[in-house]
């Protein structure tokens, strides 16, 4: 499913709800958007703040080749991963497009490191936040040695290419400073940027952002489930016509729906990211009470309520 561009109101409640997760200890984890078919769920949100996922990685790299017309191919995470593992022959086959492609390793499952192939020239460009240790430099060339010998092509002598380029100053923001390295590869300009912990903040911010401007449309599949059953009711926020759930995903969610008039309820529905510019405006950006004829008030998605939330 290709990728399509958000107006920038979309984008700017989208950035501003994911601020509210950081700051939140624990949030409800529901689909918020989908990115190049890969979906990004609250809890990949949240994580952003002290880490990434796999899919916020595949989808911020996607995003940049798009971005830049790139005819670079990405390697999605997850086929890395069996790439460099005791697992190569199940993707000994794997199709490499063109000359040059990006994929990011997570060596030893605790730490992110770019590598960038260059097929014609049988060699591996190794950027490692933390810097290239030779004991890493060495497992990485032989695990991709074994990983050429079940591959069907003729087999050549590779390489590992390493440059000065900027390390982290933490210990977690070794997948912000990928992304980092492959803008400033893909753009052409030197492997040069503030590595400060307020710049960090500010990448991980781009990366939403990145992710927001590429959403797939998602209309058909509830965001609580994650799946498409077009034979059920469906609810869809008040104030745009891109958040849907199904009616039942939702009355398990809030218990205290039950028995309540379906039609009554869908007229007040609005979900967390539209909610967000709403907060000002009203007691609960859930449910008014009193639209219902009762003191309850409905915790969906945020707890932007200034009465107790059930």
């Amino acid at each position: 499913m290709d990728a399509i561009g958000e107006d920038t109101v979309t984008v700017d409640l989208i950035l501003e709800y994911c601020k509210t997760v950081w700051e939140k200890r624990q949030c409800q984890n529901y689909l918020i958007c989908s990115s190049f078919g890969t979906k990004i769920l609250t809890k990949h949100i949240k994580d952003l703040k002290t880490k990434v996922a796999d899919e916020v990685l595949d989808c911020c790299f996607m995003g940049l080749i798009k971005q830049e017309q790139s005819p670079m191919q990405y390697v999605s995470c997850a086929v890395m991963k069996v790439m460099f593992s005791g697992e190569q022959h199940a993707v000994s086959e794997f199709e490499f497009c063109g000359d040059t492609a990006f994929g990011v390793l997570n060596h030893r499952d605790n730490h992110w490191i770019l590598l960038v192939f260059y097929h014609h020239l049988h060699r591996i460009w190794v950027l490692d936040p933390l810097g290239e240790l030779p004991a890493t430099l060495k497992e990485i060339l032989q695990l991709w040695k074994s990983y050429m010998a079940v591959r069907p092509e003729h087999q050549h002598r590779w390489k590992l290419l390493v440059k000065p380029h900027p390390k982290q100053l933490d210990s977690s923001s070794c997948g912000v400073f990928c992304v980092q390295f492959a803008e400033k590869i893909l753009k052409g300009e030197p492997l040069k940027f503030p590595q400060d912990a307020d710049s960090v903040v500010s990448y991980r911010l781009k990366m939403l952002q990145l992710i927001a401007m590429n959403q797939d449309p998602i209309e058909d599949i509830c965001r609580l489930c994650g799946k498409s059953d077009l034979s059920e009711e469906w609810i869809g926020c008040d104030n745009c016509p891109k958040f849907w759930v199904h009616f039942n995903c939702l009355s398990k969610q809030v218990k205290t729906i039950r028995g309540q008039k379906y039609s009554l309820f869908a007229k007040r529905f609005t979900h967390a990211v539209c909610a967000t510019k709403l907060v000002a405006q009203t007691t609960c950006v859930c449910i008014l009470p009193q639209l219902l004829k009762n003191n309850i008030c409905y915790k969906l998605f945020l707890n932007h309520c200034s009465v107790n939330c059930l």
